[in-house]
């Protein structure tokens, strides 16, 4: 036959358990912090990796003369990994250049950008400021736009 059990010190007669009473800051503090990583589920951080870090492009061009520098400031302007900041016109005659960029970023909705005009370097005999992009923008006005 086994010896009677003596109870331990701080421990309810007759072997029952006491019941632990909760502080309410506890319970609240516990039911935040069970919310807050709810709210962190596997689908939030998926779409949190997906969405990449722009990273800030300043736009050097000689925009104007053939449209593959058009297409490129497009490209660039819709991207969701860069962030044009700045479009830098160089070459040949600078103050035409910056119109057709001017124009393009108008239609696009991102008159914030500023356009600067960098060297005024000869184009080898390439410049054409009667095409097509020129004509499209002649009307365009630089003064007051960032950059201007």
């Amino acid at each position: 036959q086994a010896p009677p059990r003596t109870p331990m010190a701080g421990s309810p007669p007759s072997g029952r358990r006491r019941r632990s009473r909760r502080h309410p800051l506890v319970l609240v503090v516990t039911a935040a912090l069970l919310a807050a990583t709810a709210a962190v589920t596997p689908a939030a951080a998926q779409q949190q990796q997906q969405q990449p870090r722009r990273r800030p492009v300043i736009f050097d061009t000689d925009i104007g003369t053939f449209v593959d520098d058009t297409l490129a400031l497009g490209l660039a302007l819709a991207s969701a990994e860069l962030d044009v900041v700045l479009v830098v016109v160089t070459s040949g005659d600078l103050r035409a250049r910056a119109r057709v960029a001017a124009r393009q970023l108008r239609e696009s909705g991102r008159e914030d950008i500023p356009i600067a005009l960098g060297a005024a370097a000869p184009d080898n005999g390439f410049v054409n400021t009667t095409g097509p992009l020129y004509q499209w923008a002649q009307d365009e006005v630089l003064e007051g736009r960032p950059g201007g």
